[in-house]
């Protein structure tokens, strides 16, 4: 089974912290396998990046499995930019 979490289209620093208690209360009931729905992604900075990175962390840290779901290009170049494919794990 597995707990499907979609990410808007905007990820920014006018949006992380309400993204952020939005997604960490999703977690409360999650399957211990969840996918990050990233296709809708048309906008995100480094603060965006920084909340994924954070999700992730504690994704892992809590013992769940991840995985992503059509990734949009703006995210995988922003990642590759700032070097944070591979913490990412995209």
């Amino acid at each position: 089974m597995s707990s499907v979490i979609s990410l808007p289209e905007t990820l920014t620093i006018q949006s992380v912290q309400s993204e952020y208690a939005r997604i960490t209360d999703l977690l409360v009931d999650c399957e211990p396998n969840i996918t990050l729905v990233a296709d809708n992604i048309i906008n995100i900075d480094t603060a965006g990046l920084q909340l994924l990175l954070a999700l992730i962390t504690k994704i892992q840290r809590e013992g769940f499995n991840f995985s992503w779901q059509d990734p949009a290009e703006p995210l995988i170049k922003s990642a590759e930019n700032l070097g944070l494919t591979d913490a990412l794990q995209l």
